[in-house]
């Protein structure tokens, strides 16, 4: 069974480099959806200049591991799981990156009646290391209930 819920989301995240720490806040407009056992969370926010970027984060009920996916001003994909590094690439057009994510928590109580998804990661792009603190947190969109 499919099953579509509109959610007003407050995205949080939390970027310490070097001992220097950048916090940004911003909310937008998600879907999250969920057929069978797979859950996703889509999104899109609204960058520094107005770039736009697309964020899609999907797990597997059961499983301790989360896909992250971003396309828009910056693309860049991983699977974010604790027991295993993940490579993969991290583009700015023109540019492109090695990235490894290596995750250290994972948290996902969030249903179709809201709540929240927190990653903590390391994240190196092209030797730039950065400790990364991800939180969603979702409610239902207040239109959607009456």
């Amino acid at each position: 069974m499919k099953q579509e819920t509109p959610m007003h989301l407050t995205i949080h995240s939390r970027l310490t480099t070097g001992g220097e720490t950048e916090t940004v806040s911003t909310e937008a407009r998600g879907v999250l959806r969920q057929v069978g056992d797979h859950t996703s969370l889509a999104y899109t926010e609204r960058r520094e200049g107005g770039a736009r970027v697309m964020t899609t984060l999907s797990w597997q009920e059961g499983t301790p591991r989360v896909h992250l996916t971003h396309r828009g001003a910056v693309k860049w994909e991983a699977d974010f799981d604790p027991e295993t590094p993940a490579v993969t690439r991290y583009e700015v057009p023109p540019y492109a990156f090695d990235l490894t994510v290596r995750c250290h928590e994972i948290r996902l109580p969030l249903d179709e009646n809201g709540g929240e998804i927190h990653l903590r990661y390391t994240r190196n792009v092209g030797g730039d290391e950065a400790l990364v603190e991800l939180t969603v947190t979702a409610r239902v969109r207040e239109e959607e209930l009456s």
